[in-house]
């Protein structure tokens, strides 16, 4: 089995079972540039809050530069697909999102 192959297989496993694959421990492993390029694929197969968790879980590792990436990769999470207590809770305690952003999406999903 070829590298093309390989690699071509992982990230059919991770759309089809991201929950398994990424948010049990695999994400904390990634380079910054895989997690974003996870956080702007179009086919894998989560929601925004999901997506969020997967962002938390590799940015939760201490590390001020992982952290201070994830804020900025943030910007890929649509607030406004998920649900606003846990934007109220799990998102604002996470502090990749302005608090503005924050009550800006709730108030889109609440209106």
């Amino acid at each position: 089995m070829g590298s093309d192959s390989i690699k071509r297989y992982a990230l059919d496993t991770m759309r089809e079972m991201p929950m398994d694959t990424l948010l049990c421990g695999g994400v904390q492993w990634m380079t910054e540039d895989s997690v974003e390029s996870i956080m702007q694929d179009q086919d894998l197969d989560v929601d925004e809050f999901y997506m969020f968790k997967i962002l938390k879980a590799w940015g939760s590792v201490a590390d001020s530069e992982r952290q201070a990436a994830a804020r900025r990769m943030s910007m890929h999470i649509e607030l406004k697909f998920i649900d606003p207590d846990l934007l109220k809770t799990q998102v604002r305690d996470a502090g990749y999102f302005e608090e503005k952003q924050i009550m800006e999406a709730v108030k889109l999903i609440e209106d």
